[in-house]
């Protein structure tokens, strides 16, 4: 059975992520946190305007002059906003460091890889060449990881906003 162009792109898109995936592996339990991490932070992102919202429909536009009240959920406000803060960071902190390691192995994958080509090989292609081909590649696996990282972090967080709108 033959595969026309589209099914061989998806083909080698699907081999290719696998093979990225094979780099996280080691990583596990850090990718694990990071994902617990987002979630909490995208939660936060939803419960910080529906704070807001009871504030403001309980509190103050009502006229109830509870300030007791208000003070408990301004209260609460903060602790959330300091918990989005430090879940965000913490976050941020761990993608950096997973991606950092990732980015590392493969340098090294790579580098073992020219290693072992022939000398043939280098004297067909210009060491320069090589170089800014491999950290060239590099460099946009780096971008993916942030792309794709800040993508499924903003679309988790619109996610919750939608069904907390409904």
């Amino acid at each position: 059975m033959r595969l026309n162009d589209s099914e061989q792109r998806e083909l080698r898109y699907r081999r290719l992520f696998l093979r990225l995936l094979g780099y996280v592996a080691p990583h596990r339990g850090q990718a694990a946190s990071a994902t617990v991490a987002m979630l909490i932070y995208s939660a936060t992102v939803v419960a910080i305007p529906l704070i807001v919202k009871e504030a403001v429909d309980r509190y103050i536009a009502s006229g109830s002059g509870d300030l007791p009240g208000l003070t408990r959920v301004a209260a609460l406000l903060l602790a959330v906003a300091v918990i989005q803060f430090a879940v965000g960071y913490l976050h941020r902190r761990i993608l950096v460091t997973v991606g950092e390691r990732m980015l590392y192995a493969m340098r090294a994958e790579l580098f073992d890889h020219i290693q072992s080509l022939s000398v043939r090989f280098f004297d067909q292609n210009r060491a320069g060449r090589i170089m800014s081909r491999v950290q060239g590649d590099v460099q946009q696996i780096r971008e993916l990881i942030t792309v794709f990282v800040a993508g499924a972090a903003n679309s988790v967080a619109v996610a919750g906003v939608v069904v907390a709108m409904l």
